[in-house]
């Protein structure tokens, strides 16, 4: 499944070395970002093709990025925790070319006609004692009067079968067909169905967070 890593402002980029390895001549940031937690800041040495300090200039956010850290909205179902402590939001057209240019924006029709791109930091804990099934990547959110499904080939995987005690993160993408007034709009919703147990029955209600934009 592709990932949203090296794709935008999200918080998820891996910082550092990004010239091609003298000997594989694989681009270094593709090694690293297979081996490091997606949103790690590494630092490297000083190297003779790599920039002072071993850091290259980093591309600045543009102006139009929206973001609220430390939201810490969350919800509990069943035992199953769901939290989302990021939310950021992007005029499509403001996305890095190397995002824009993706096959997998250039060749969908989920990507086709996109103004906006929102993207939502979400974390899962499962609580219980058993594995469960549960799919926050394949969420839906409404903004306004926009609704929109996940862009599930290009959010990280947050869900599917998880082990009791099991926590995990990642960004859930979303492309909205619309431009988005963040200062006419005051929160966001976020849907998620039930978390399923082992003989697929409902734990409990899905999940419908409240987020705010203010």
């Amino acid at each position: 499944m592709a990932q949203v890593i090296a794709y935008g402002y999200f918080d998820t980029k891996i910082k550092g070395v990004t010239f091609d390895d003298p000997l594989t001549g694989k681009n270094r940031q593709e090694i690293i970002k297979k081996h490091v937690k997606p949103g790690t800041t590494v630092t490297f040495a000083a190297e003779p093709d790599n920039p002072v300090d071993g850091q290259e200039p980093q591309e600045e956010p543009p102006e139009s990025l929206f973001r609220i850290e430390d939201v810490g909205v969350e919800q509990e179902s069943g035992g199953v925790t769901l939290r989302v402590s990021t939310v950021s939001i992007v005029p499509f057209e403001d996305m890095p070319p190397d995002f824009r240019g993706n096959e997998f924006v250039t060749d969908s029709n989920y990507w086709a006609d996109v103004e906006t791109v929102l993207a939502l930091k979400a974390h899962l804990t499962n609580g219980t004692d058993q594995t469960i099934s549960v799919y926050p990547d394949q969420g839906t959110i409404v903004v306004g009067n926009q609704q929109r499904g996940s862009s599930v080939w290009l959010s990280e995987a947050v869900g599917g079968d998880i082990y009791s005690g099991v926590e995990m993160a990642g960004m859930v993408l979303f492309g909205l067909k619309n431009p988005v007034d963040v200062s006419a709009i005051k929160s966001i919703r976020y849907i998620v169905g039930a978390p399923l147990d082992e003989e697929w029955e409902d734990m409990g209600p899905g999940f419908d967070l409240t987020i705010p934009l203010e």
